[in-house]
């Protein structure tokens, strides 16, 4: 199965980026399972702070999710994304719901590396 390491940009913010190791399938789309990944927000001030993340994907209920994964269960962060409607490509586009917050975050993929 070849793995994908996927560096993607927040459109408001280039500093601030995804990134994000999944399996693909032979269509370029992210399999089921559930993958690593890391958010980097950076607000040019030389704050710059880490999110590790992982990235659930489960075709068959349709649920597609990124779990910051606090070690308390009740305050764990969930958050929406259509990252697998499409396969993946560079210069393509995919959107971040936080739904607790009301707020989306689209970013654009800007590298896409396979691994055999």
């Amino acid at each position: 199965m070849p793995i994908a390491r996927i560096v993607a940009r927040y459109s408001e913010n280039a500093k601030d980026t995804i990134t994000l190791l999944c399996g693909v399938d032979e269509e370029n789309q992210i399999r089921q399972g559930e993958w690593f990944g890391v958010v980097k927000n950076d607000d040019g001030r030389g704050d710059e702070s880490n999110y590790p993340f992982t990235l659930h994907v489960d075709h068959q209920k349709g649920e597609f999710f990124l779990d910051y994964g606090y070690d308390d269960v009740d305050s764990r962060q969930l958050q929406k994304t259509d990252i697998q409607l499409n396969p993946l490509k560079e210069n393509s586009f995919f959107t971040i719901f936080d739904e607790e917050e009301g707020e989306e975050f689209s970013y654009q993929i800007v590298s896409i590396h396979l691994y055999d």
